[in-house]
């Protein structure tokens, strides 16, 4: 998981990429299925951030959309999903 973080920051880094990104993607080692909606909630912020935050990690492979559809969509760490299951 820690060699994920890392991975994932630099990729961040890379990007020039700031602010609540980077607590997103803490978050999705604890929670790896989120919406633009949950984000906003627990983080407090605009759907509009929430959804700039989801787009970038879906950029860079971190977040995968899961539902198919073009509203209430979900998205998955699927990398940290299998890291949490081969533990």
């Amino acid at each position: 998981m820690i060699e994920w973080l890392k991975e994932s920051r630099e990729k961040i880094n890379e990007r020039r990429w700031a602010g609540a990104i980077y607590d997103v993607l803490t978050d999705l080692t604890q929670s790896p299925i989120v919406s633009v909606a949950s984000i906003a909630g627990r983080r407090g912020m605009t759907s509009t951030a929430a959804a700039s935050i989801v787009n970038h990690l879906v950029e860079i492979g971190v977040l995968e959309e899961m539902t198919g559809r073009s509203y209430g969509r979900v998205f998955g760490a699927t990398r940290v999903m299998k890291i949490v299951d081969s533990i």
